[in-house]
């Protein structure tokens, strides 16, 4: 059975994000979680995104190490990627979605991780990281092909920037209508457990909807909008 999926919206490795981490180890229900950090969408400095890593997460408790993959040679030595197999979070930093994809796609590296998290381990992902793993991501206007781990989503990372440019009407144009869009602002995001979201960090997720659902009870005036905001603790649902 899959495990959680938490996925944040950037600046994971900051003090401001401890909050969403401290609530990502507290779902591996165990002292000192092994934490395996990815720098796949960092190919520029993965050494750099991977000691971030490791400090931030070790001094909330953590037992965390980074592999640096960074290219499709790294990411296809199996002995390097085979400390995902005893992971218990397997936490993919920020970059860019685009070297993400073609570095982890068909590689030994990604046959670990989803190997992993089908056996029950976490998958966490940050930014542009978190775009990769979804069916679509979004690129600077259109709607590409991810990885296609996460079914059903797609993520806007660093939201307040992106809504700042686009309309809801226009980033939800040409995006499938069976895939729900959420907007994860800085320093905050989502623990998904089936299709279950619980909102994690001090600033906002932010939920598209296409159409008001009749079956859904909406919340104090909000049943006319294209889009709801949750705040730490809130929770929701799709698909």
């Amino acid at each position: 059975m899959p495990g959680i999926v938490a996925l944040c919206g950037g600046n994971e490795f900051e003090a401001d994000t401890k909050g969403f981490n401290k609530a990502v180890l507290r779902a591996a229900r165990t002292d000192k979680p092994q934490v395996v950090i990815l720098p796949a969408a960092f190919p520029d400095n993965p050494r750099k995104a991977g000691k971030a890593g490791v400090g931030a997460l070790s001094a909330i408790g953590a037992r965390a190490e980074a592999i640096l993959i960074a290219d499709r040679a790294t990411a296809n030595d199996s002995q390097l990627a085979a400390p995902i197999e005893t992971a218990q979070v397997i936490y993919l930093a920020d970059g860019n979605p685009l070297a993400a994809v073609e570095t982890l796609r068909e590689t030994e590296t990604l046959r670990h991780l989803e190997h992993r998290w089908q056996q029950g381990a976490i998958l966490a992902a940050s930014g542009a990281a978190a775009m990769a793993l979804c069916e679509l991501y979004w690129d600077a206007g259109v709607w590409e092909s991810g990885l296609g781990l996460l079914k059903g989503i797609a993520v806007l990372p660093h939201h307040a920037h992106i809504a700042g440019r686009f309309s809801p009407e226009r980033l939800l144009k040409d995006l499938p209508a069976s895939i729900t869009l959420i907007g994860l602002d800085d320093s905050t995001g989502i623990l998904l457990d089936a299709n279950t979201a619980t909102v994690r960090g001090a600033q906002t997720v932010t939920r598209y909807r296409r159409y008001i659902e009749p079956a859904e009870k909406p919340r104090e005036d909000d049943e006319d909008d294209i889009t709801i905001e949750y705040q730490d603790g809130e929770s929701f649902t799709f698909g």
